[in-house]
């Protein structure tokens, strides 16, 4: 059980730890926020009348001067975050300089939560958000303003049925083939078989393949301009166009040229399911030179078998959280969710365990079923991993390939 920043320590000693040099300092960051986003001052609206400069210059005159009255604006933000202890303000950073990227609200909800929790008066927002903008160097230092690299090309995303044979563990079929497809030069960029007709969340995967295995860049995002999909559009890829400030448009079906192609010279055979995937591989990778199948299986090869969270691509990529599909769930008395027969919990702060009974939104990590990205109120609230799955030392097994299941 996490213990609770509310019961550790009970003197407000954030500010006065370092009075030197700690007040000018904070002082300074909140005004040169300010300066960027002015909204804050409708949060700290007491921000208005402060003045670094004139700080100092008045820490020097008591200094010279010790029966002059102490300084004013340090008496201000002392008052404001009197009730700020270390213990609290060390978990408030923690989950602000998240690779995350919570909102402060967010932020502010699980302080009000953990607080209610152990019958303690809660943090007003206004203290929270201000504990919260005093570390907003390291945050922006966090958040890279070319992370989305937009690409002048454009893509396609379309599946159909193979005319192939299969054989699976439910008997021999027919299996359906998803395609991401560059539609200027007509590369395969990420395929995945499935033995129904696609949904939502199959397309939206397929997607996810293309953005982090068919480029070498691992810490920028590089979606095309326009992305085309045959099929009702998931409402995530809408979601997604919108953060990335790209076009996306449902189209009508096309025949995959690629794949009549290849399927001519298999006629009238049967194949097992992981044969297969590797002849699409082996055809992409003749085709046009990349295999997206071994591309990935390399990849998961290279990070080995015991994961950590901070090895899947949307740690360090957050928008790619966006193409994720959501699923409701709910919180149980025990701070875990349940999904899929695994058991999820956060691992940092134990802080599901302040949502009990509550619904809320997962999205499933497509490198491991062991990790979920848990949603509240359409807003991140933190990363969980599958207790069943955990080793002990907190890494956890990504899925294997064929990727999760004979490239499904």
């Amino acid at each position: 059980m996490k213990v609770n920043p509310f019961l550790q320590g009970d003197a407000p000693a954030w500010l006065s730890e370092d009075p030197l040099h700690k007040i000018p300092h904070l002082l300074k960051d909140l005004l040169e926020l300010a300066e960027y986003a002015p909204d804050i001052y409708q949060t700290l609206p007491w921000l208005k009348k402060m003045d670094m400069w004139l700080l100092i210059l008045e820490r020097m005159s008591e200094a010279i001067e010790p029966d002059e009255s102490p300084s004013q604006q340090e008496a201000i933000l002392t008052s404001f975050f009197a009730t700020v202890t270390r213990p609290i303000a060390d978990v408030i950073e923690a989950l602000y300089l998240s690779p995350l990227l919570r909102r402060v609200s967010t932020i502010s909800e699980i302080l009000h939560r953990m607080a209610q929790s152990v019958n303690m008066p809660t943090l007003p927002f206004d203290v929270v958000a201000g504990v919260c903008y005093s570390f907003w160097r390291h945050r922006a230092s966090m958040i890279s303003e070319d992370a989305i690299q937009r690409q002048t090309t454009a893509w396609r995303i379309s599946w159909q049925q193979s005319s192939i044979q299969v054989r699976h563990m439910q008997g021999i079929q027919s299996p359906f083939l998803i395609f991401v497809t560059d539609e200027v030069c007509g590369k395969v960029l990420a395929f995945r078989s499935t033995s129904a007709p696609p949904e939502g969340a199959d397309v939206l995967f397929t997607l996810y393949d293309a953005l982090v295995f068919s480029s070498q860049d691992r810490w920028h995002l590089h979606p095309p301009a326009r992305i085309a999909v045959q099929h009702a559009l998931p409402p995530e890829l809408i979601r997604a166009g919108k953060a990335w400030q790209i076009e996306v448009e449902e189209v009508q079906p096309q025949a995959c040229a690629f794949l009549q192609q290849w399927e001519d010279a298999l006629e009238n055979r049967t194949l097992d399911a992981s044969q297969y995937i590797r002849i699409i591989d082996r055809a992409c990778e003749y085709t046009f030179g990349y295999a997206p199948l071994l591309t990935k299986q390399q990849a998961a090869h290279r990070l080995g078998r015991r994961w950590r969270g901070e090895d899947d691509p949307a740690w360090f990529v957050p928008s790619l959280r966006e193409v994720l599909p959501a699923y409701e769930t709910s919180v149980g008395g025990d701070g875990t969710v349940e999904w899929r027969g695994w058991h999820y919990r956060e691992k940092e702060h134990d802080l599901l365990r302040y949502w009990p009974s509550e619904t809320v939104t997962i999205r499933p990590s497509p490198v491991s079923e062991a990790l979920v990205w848990v949603y509240w109120k359409q807003e991140i609230l933190c990363q969980a991993v599958a207790e069943e799955l955990c080793h002990k030392d907190g890494t956890y097994r990504p899925y294997w390939f064929p990727y999760p299941r004979l490239g499904e």
